[in-house]
Order: C-alpha cells, then sequence, then structure tokens
C-alpha cells in the first residue's frame, strides 16, 4: 500500500489497520507523544489521521488553531471531490458534500483544562469513507469520498494534502491572527441563516446559525458557544444537532 510523504514538520506513525487513529493518538498525547506526530490508519477503505500537537496558548487561544485544520481538511478533501459541490463545514466537527457527510474532525485534550488553561496537548483527528460506508442505506445522510467523486486516489495523497494545507493555514493565522481562519470557515459554514437546536452539557440551545465569532465561538442566535462547552463524547464524533 503506498504510503503519505508528509512536510518534515511531521514525524508520521503509520498505524496497523486494526488501530483506530484517534483513540490512538490521544492515549499517545496523554503519555507524551512528541508535537506534530501525525498518526495515520493504514487501511485502504477508510481515511483515519490525528495530528497531535503541545499548545504553547490557552484553550481558548489553541481551539482557532483547530478551525484552521478543518479549513485545511476542506481544502484537501475538495481537492478530489466532485467540484460542482463545494465542501462545507457543519458545526461542530462534519464536512458536507451537497448537503451529506461526508467526514468527521474529532478533537480532544486533558479534560480538566479550563478554557483559559494551558492544556498540555490537543488531537485534530479526520475520519471519512473511502467506499461506500452504508451498502444497507441505515444512514442515507452520508457519503463516501468516491460517491463525491474522488474515483481510485490512494489514501495517501488525502493525508499528504491535509498535511500541507494545515501547515498552510496554520502559517496564515500565526501571520495575520484568526480573522483570516474566521473568514475562511465562515465562507464554508454549513446552513448559516437557518435555525437549528444544539445540545450541549446544560440542556438544548435554539437559534439561528451565524458562524463564528472573533473570539472562536460559534453564534447560534444570541448565543456565543465554545468547542469546550461540548461533552468529550459529542467531540469524539457524536451527534450534537437536535
Amino acid at each position: 500500500m503506498v504510503k503519505p510523504e508528509v512536510p518534515t514538520a511531521y514525524e508520521l506513525a503509520v498505524l496497523a489497520g486494526d488501530q483506530p487513529a484517534f483513540p490512538h493518538a490521544v492515549a499517545a498525547a496523554a503519555a507524551g507523544a512528541e508535537d506534530g506526530t501525525l498518526f495515520w490508519r493504514e487501511r485502504a477503505d477508510r481515511l483515519e489521521l490525528a495530528l497531535v500537537l503541545e499548545p504553547e496558548a490557552d484553550l481558548k487561544q489553541t481551539l482557532k488553531a483547530f478551525y484552521a485544520f478543518q479549513v485545511a481538511c476542506g481544502d484537501a478533501l475538495g481537492a478530489y471531490t466532485e467540484a460542482a459541490y463545494p465542501l462545507a463545514l457543519r458545526w461542530p466537527l462534519v464536512i458536507t458534500f451537497d448537503m451529506f457527510e461526508l467526514a468527521r474532525t474529532p478533537l480532544a485534550w486533558p479534560r480538566e483544562t479550563a478554557p483559559d488553561g494551558h492544556p498540555r496537548w490537543i488531537v485534530f483527528g479526520l475520519e471519512a469513507e473511502v467506499s461506500e460506508p452504508d451498502p444497507d442505506h441505515e444512514r442515507p445522510d452520508r457519503i463516501s469520498l468516491r460517491g463525491a467523486g474522488a474515483l481510485e486516489v490512494p489514501v495517501a495523497r488525502f493525508v499528504e494534502a491535509v498535511a500541507r494545507h494545515f501547515l498552510f493555514w496554520f502559517d496564515r493565522l500565526e501571520q495575520y491572527g484568526f480573522a483570516v481562519i474566521q473568514r475562511a470557515w465562515n465562507e464554508r459554514c454549513d446552513e448559516r441563516g437557518q435555525s437549528r437546536r444544539l445540545q450541549l452539557r446544560t440542556g438544548n440551545v435554539a437559534g439561528t446559525v451565524g458562524g463564528l465569532d472573533e473570539a472562536g465561538c460559534f453564534r447560534l442566535g444570541e448565543r456565543a458557544i465554545g468547542l469546550w462547552e461540548l461533552p468529550p463524547a459529542v467531540l469524539a464524533g457524536e451527534e450534537v444537532w437536535a
């Protein structure tokens, strides 16, 4: 199987096909994995990667880089999918193609970290099915990479593209500030202007989807919601919209 060739800023760690990338990366990060370690699950039928970072800022500032990662993932996948259907970002974790769920970007950090505290580590992940994810059509809202037009593209090419695009967007975040990421994310914001109901730890919140604000919070009506308000299970990839 073709293996990814990633920029030298990363240390690629190849996992066997029976080792899910995201939980493995979270465990490795907690055990002291180095900054920039990129875990990739070696499977031809599924795209899974997870990046370990050692933040230099507090959690609120660090999570702004997560939105840069999501924009990068959207750009990377969009380079291979059908151009007539631009990819969109559905807060907090989903990348969509023509309103279908194409991929998820799970997220984890030490849960004892307060929003103004300094996390010891953070993990950004990406998961997508390469071939048909639901042959029995139990989840008609999902689509595979091949279903979205990415035919005969080796999984390694997606990994390489994500790695390159994240370096680009992270550099823009560092040079120009979060406004650049906010604008890029909001341009891709799925269901912006529509009414939705969101499940939080403290209960449901309803309002009009407004995208990201300058502080890196998600606007739902008058409510500004931080990613730290979501339970770990949701950030790991469970449903959040009611």
